[in-house]
């Protein structure tokens, strides 16, 4: 079973914003190959502030500084892993906030845990290996 960057996409934009309660928006993957995916998004910097307990900071500035959208942007590898609980990770290696590349690290601090658990997914039984070839993703089933 494949799935074009375009049907990624607009299942990205449909429902991932139901999804266990994220509060990201724009939210758009570019699949490039070698599972390799950079998933982009933004967020008010109020929320970020808030989310990384920074309220103090968040105080201070002016409400149109709050509610600007920042940019979020993750590069990151699948990797199915085939232990007793099958799981799809993502598994970040580049992280920017804005045009400032961060350690990876800040990810945790700085972004929803809500958003941070759908960088594990639990896999069906009958899905072996899920790849990301340009332009596509590539789910292989059971035969």
């Amino acid at each position: 079973m494949t799935f074009t960057e375009a049907e990624v996409n607009a299942l990205l934009a449909r429902h991932l914003a139901e999804v266990r309660g994220v509060r990201l928006s724009g939210l758009s993957a570019r699949l490039i190959g070698g599972d390799r995916i950079e998933l982009h998004a933004r967020s008010p910097l109020g929320q970020i502030l808030e989310e990384a307990a920074l309220n103090l900071v968040s105080d201070v500035l002016p409400a149109s500084w709050r509610a600007r959208p920042v940019r979020l942007r993750l590069g990151a590898r699948l990797r199915t892993d085939d232990g007793s609980a099958r799981q799809l990770r993502i598994e970040v290696d580049e992280f920017a906030l804005g045009h400032q590349r961060l350690p990876t690290l800040a990810l945790r601090v700085l972004v929803d845990p809500a958003a941070l658990g759908l960088l594990r997914l639990r896999l069906p039984d009958h899905v072996r290996r899920v790849g990301i070839e340009p332009g596509r993703v590539v789910i292989r089933t059971a035969s």
